[in-house]
């Protein structure tokens, strides 16, 4: 009976095609996979979890409980940042880096060198080992010596610096400073056993640091008073200088001033002044001049265009003049009786009026002509006076801008005098009262409870790792000694399951005698196992052949295999016929079925053959006739065959049963043969119920190790690989 295996039965799943999924070899582990491993090695998770759970416990409930003391410093940024830009105005300097270099400052040598004196930390009990081991003392003796008879005179007073400074690499190796993120507060903590002692060393660390942060503005103050005295010094004979030199320049040049503008410059308006005057007055004069002379030679005193000529008296001449002419006109307009001899006595005299015009203008031109020559004999005169004032003016000036520059260098000089003053005044307070950038914001106290060790913190720690450490363990050992990628390549390559792996078998010496110890209950219980699942496997179809390709198993391994598989192949049918082919003399012509005497309730018939056939006789033929006389009797075949390694031999054998198993060693070039040859043979895929494997993957130094570890432990050696399997 022939029943084909189904897809499903041989691990193939379809993907929306014909064609079946094939597993990756290098596949990651599944989550199936994962848990598969833990069920199976459970043992390994929980020893771990106990050995680490346990041994951290006995820790915590053993070491000696510490405290941490916190004291904290708000420190004031402004002002450093303010002292800062001062300093250099053109650098930007983070905040975060002036917080942390103040945390630098807390936990340098030189603030803990003054905590260790402060406090007396070297003749402390607390710290008699750290001053034992920097005096080359045992810590036993130290501590008598501390806590009993103390330190003599000489001791306690020298205190060495190797010893100091051994207490304060203890110091900084338990204190903790840090600023609290988002603010200026800088927490400063100190572990250690006794809880006062870590308060007074938290407090005596914070108040160190404030105190050395006055003492070095004091000392700043004092070391920049000298030097701004003698400049002060300096600045004010400078600008005592410039001053004298600004009123020497002044008095020599004779740079006087009156309301802010110097004499000089008046002296040339005013002289400006005077030219204009005298010019206006010697155009007045040749005009009055002109204008009388052009009377006289006209003869026209009657004009009416006399406007020059502002003379009094021939104003009231003209006046007159005018009024006798009026008086002559119209008494000529009434010619008549009596009219004439008053006409005659105004003709009279508008004459003599004339005649005395005359003579005034005679005069006036004459004054005129006199006056203009005086007026252009001063114009002159004052031109040449206003030309050298202004050349004197022209050359107040260039001395003016030098005097404005000695009165600028005196300016600054008095300034930077001013100035460097009110810095001496502000450094003489600062003297006076010393003040600094922080301030204590709380004082550590003794803590009630220990804040190390955080037993449940360290406990859950521990549980975690160890759970994953054991997880680990697990999986490595479920895939590196049974689940091998060589038995995904028979399911994917071969069309069939690989049902168990077995661990690669030592090839000589004495553990490859022990390898197969066919009385030990590992190797029964795992023939039993592989029969179960391989009896479950070829339930309901037919007679079958089981082909163990045992060639290359080390001394009585392939024997041993291959009775162990007929043995557990009982449990499925009492007729299981178990054939042996030994390599024999060339000799040998004819069939020999040599075997045991039948012993009563054996189920296992077993047959010895030879290697080599007559001449007469095909390979084929010779298989044929063997495999189909056996299945007349036997319902199960159990072949162990050396020279059925070709994928020809294992076809033509599946071709004369209902179904085959494979027992064979997946190893160059056994494997890769077996599988090339499977890819011509038709029907075999469906005779295929399963494979069994017994050759694993070398491991990278796995012969070194296996012989280190066998040369350690001779008997451990053999039974260490044992006979763990996984079934698929």
């Amino acid at each position: 009976m022939n029943v084909p295996l189904t897809a499903e039965e041989i691990g193939w799943k379809s993907e929306g095609g014909n064609e079946p999924r094939k597993t990756s070899v290098d596949a990651l582990v599944s989550l199936s996979d994962f848990f598969d491993s833990l069920l199976k090695s459970w043992w390994i998770v929980l020893a771990v979890l106990v050995i680490g759970v346990g041994s951290t416990f006995a820790y915590v409930k053993s070491v000696e409980p510490r405290f941490s003391p916190t004291s904290r410093i708000v420190v004031d940024m402004r002002q450093m940042l303010a002292l800062a830009t001062r300093l250099d105005p053109s650098i930007g300097i983070p905040k975060d880096s002036l917080l942390w270099t103040q945390v630098v400052l807390m936990r340098s040598e030189g603030n803990l060198l003054a905590v260790v004196d402060k406090l007396d930390l070297v003749n402390d009990p607390a710290f008699a080992d750290v001053v034992g081991k920097a005096d080359g003392k045992g810590s036993l003796l130290n501590r008598l010596s501390f806590g009993l008879l103390g330190r003599s005179g000489s001791q306690a007073t020298s205190k060495p610096d190797d010893e100091r400074l051994a207490v304060v690499r203890e110091l900084q190796r338990y204190l903790d400073i840090r600023p609290i993120t988002g603010t200026y507060v800088v927490n400063i903590e100190y572990l250690a056993d006794d809880p006062v002692l870590g308060a007074e060393i938290s407090n005596a660390v914070a108040e160190q640091y404030l105190k050395d942060q006055i003492f070095a503005r004091y000392d700043a103050t004092l070391r920049a008073e000298g030097w701004i005295e003698r400049r002060l010094e300096s600045l004010k004979d400078a600008s005592s200088e410039a001053a004298l030199a600004v009123e020497d320049y002044r008095q020599q040049h004779s740079l006087l001033e009156a309301g802010g503008r110097p004499l000089v410059e008046d002296d040339l308006k005013g002289m400006t002044l005077r030219v204009v005057k005298a010019g206006s007055d010697l155009a007045m004069a040749e005009a009055t001049r002109d204008e009388a002379a052009d009377l006289l030679k006209t003869g026209t005193l009657n004009s009416s265009t006399i406007n020059s000529i502002n003379d009094p008296n021939i104003v009231r001449l003209r006046r007159q003049y005018f009024d006798l002419q009026a008086r002559i006109f119209e008494l000529e307009q009434k010619a008549g009786e009596g009219t004439d001899s008053a006409l005659a006595d105004l003709r009279n005299q508008a004459s003599t009026i004339e005649g005395q015009l005359r003579s005034s203008l005679v005069r006036i031109a004459a004054k005129a002509d006199s006056d203009a020559k005086v007026a252009k004999t001063q114009l002159q005169n004052l031109q040449v006076l206003e030309e050298q004032t202004r050349r004197d003016f022209i050359i107040q000036q260039e001395r003016s801008v030098r005097l404005r520059e000695l009165e600028r260098t005196a300016r600054v000089m008095h300034e930077a005098y001013a100035n460097f003053f009110a810095g001496y005044v502000q450094l003489t307070q600062r003297h006076a009262y010393p003040t600094s950038e922080a301030r204590v914001l709380a004082l550590a106290s003794p803590p009630r409870r220990p804040s190390y060790p955080g037993k449940s913190l360290i406990l859950m720690n521990a549980f975690a790792a160890s759970l994953v450490v054991g997880s680990a363990i697990a999986v490595a050992r479920q895939r590196s000694v049974s689940r091998l990628k060589a038995g995904d390549d028979v399911q994917v390559q071969v069309g069939c399951q690989c049902l168990a792996v077995l661990p690669r078998l030592p090839r000589r010496g004495a553990a490859a005698r022990k390898a197969l110890p066919t009385d030990e209950p590992d190797f029964i219980e795992l023939t039993k196992d592989i029969g179960a699942l391989v009896t479950s496997r070829m339930s309901g179809r037919g007679r079958g052949v089981v082909i163990a390709v045992t060639e290359g198993m080390p001394l009585g391994g392939g024997p041993a295999l291959a009775e162990a598989l007929a043995h557990s192949l009982t449990r499925r049918s009492e007729k299981v016929a178990l054939i042996r082919a030994f390599v024999m003399p060339q000799s040998v012509k004819k069939e020999q079925w040599i075997g045991p005497e039948d012993a009563a309730g054996d189920a296992v018939k077993e047959f010895t053959l030879p290697m080599q056939m007559d001449q007469e006789t095909t390979r084929q033929e010779y298989l044929e006739r063997l495999i189909k006389s056996a299945l007349e009797d036997y319902e199960i075949i159990v072949i162990d065959a050396p020279p059925l390694t070709h994928g020809a031999d294992a076809g033509f054998v599946s071709q004369l049963a209902d179904f085959t198993l494979l027992a064979v060693r997946w190893g160059a070039p056994y494997g890769p043969m077996l599988r090339d040859e499977l890819e011509y043979q038709d029907g075999i895929s469906s005779k295929l119920v399963g494979a069994v494997l017994y050759h694993a993957p070398r491991v990278p130094f796995a012969a070194g190790r296996r012989r280190i570890r066998e040369w350690l432990f001779p008997r451990y050696g053999a039974r260490s690989r044992g006979w763990s399997f996984s079934l698929r």
